[in-house]
């Protein structure tokens, strides 16, 4: 098997934007003392780590494993997960709205097609994690939420629209009733009149 360094090395081939943003954080220094490698620290070595919003924080958070919860890297990974989930139910929520107001007919493939961007500054906020500050995690973050944030008036708006047309329909219908039995009426005098 591979060393544990060259392990580590590896990472950064398929990895780099990732390796650089860890390269420029305040981690970079400490792990690089370390025998281990860099990536290894937090992902692992042969049973790497899948990655998860949960390294951050919860019960199975690799920050924990070196920073108590009341610390100052405890709270920065905290806040990252707090930012993060934040913005993938926000962009959950968008979704559910804009698939609702699909099923109902109603055009909403441009809001669904931005939805796209805010997946992808979920994805950045992501990776900005290894730069281990909360500025780097929170401006896709703030991008991504304006994002969910239109789509999901665009989706309020379009459920809205969905009602107005099924009030004008019930409106239309019960005018065409009425004239219907109005005819029905004056055919019934004209008839009754001439016999």
């Amino acid at each position: 098997p591979p060393a544990v360094s060259s392990v580590a090395a590896v990472c950064g081939t398929c990895h780099v934007f990732e390796e650089q943003l860890f390269d420029k954080s305040p981690h970079q220094p400490a792990f690089a003392a370390m025998s281990t490698g860099t990536c290894v620290v937090c992902h692992s070595n042969h049973a790497i780590l899948k990655t998860s919003d949960q390294l951050l924080g919860g019960k199975s958070a690799v920050c924990g494993e070196c920073h108590d919860p009341d610390s100052a890297g405890g709270k920065t990974a905290a806040q990252a997960a707090g930012l993060i989930q934040d913005l993938q139910s926000r962009i959950a929520a968008a979704d559910a709205i804009l698939e609702q107001a699909r099923t109902s007919g109603i055009e909403v493939s441009e809001a669904i097609l931005r939805q796209t961007d805010a997946r992808q500054n979920l994805v950045k906020a992501r990776a900005n994690v290894h730069a281990f500050a909360i500025q780097a995690v929170s401006q896709p973050v703030q991008a991504g939420l304006a994002i969910a944030a239109e789509d999901y008036r665009a989706g309020e708006a379009a459920l809205k629209e969905k009602n107005i047309r099924r009030m004008g329909l019930a409106t239309s219908l019960a005018a065409i009733l009425v004239t219907m039995a109005g005819l029905w009426l004056i055919i019934r005098w004209l008839h009754s009149g001439r016999t």
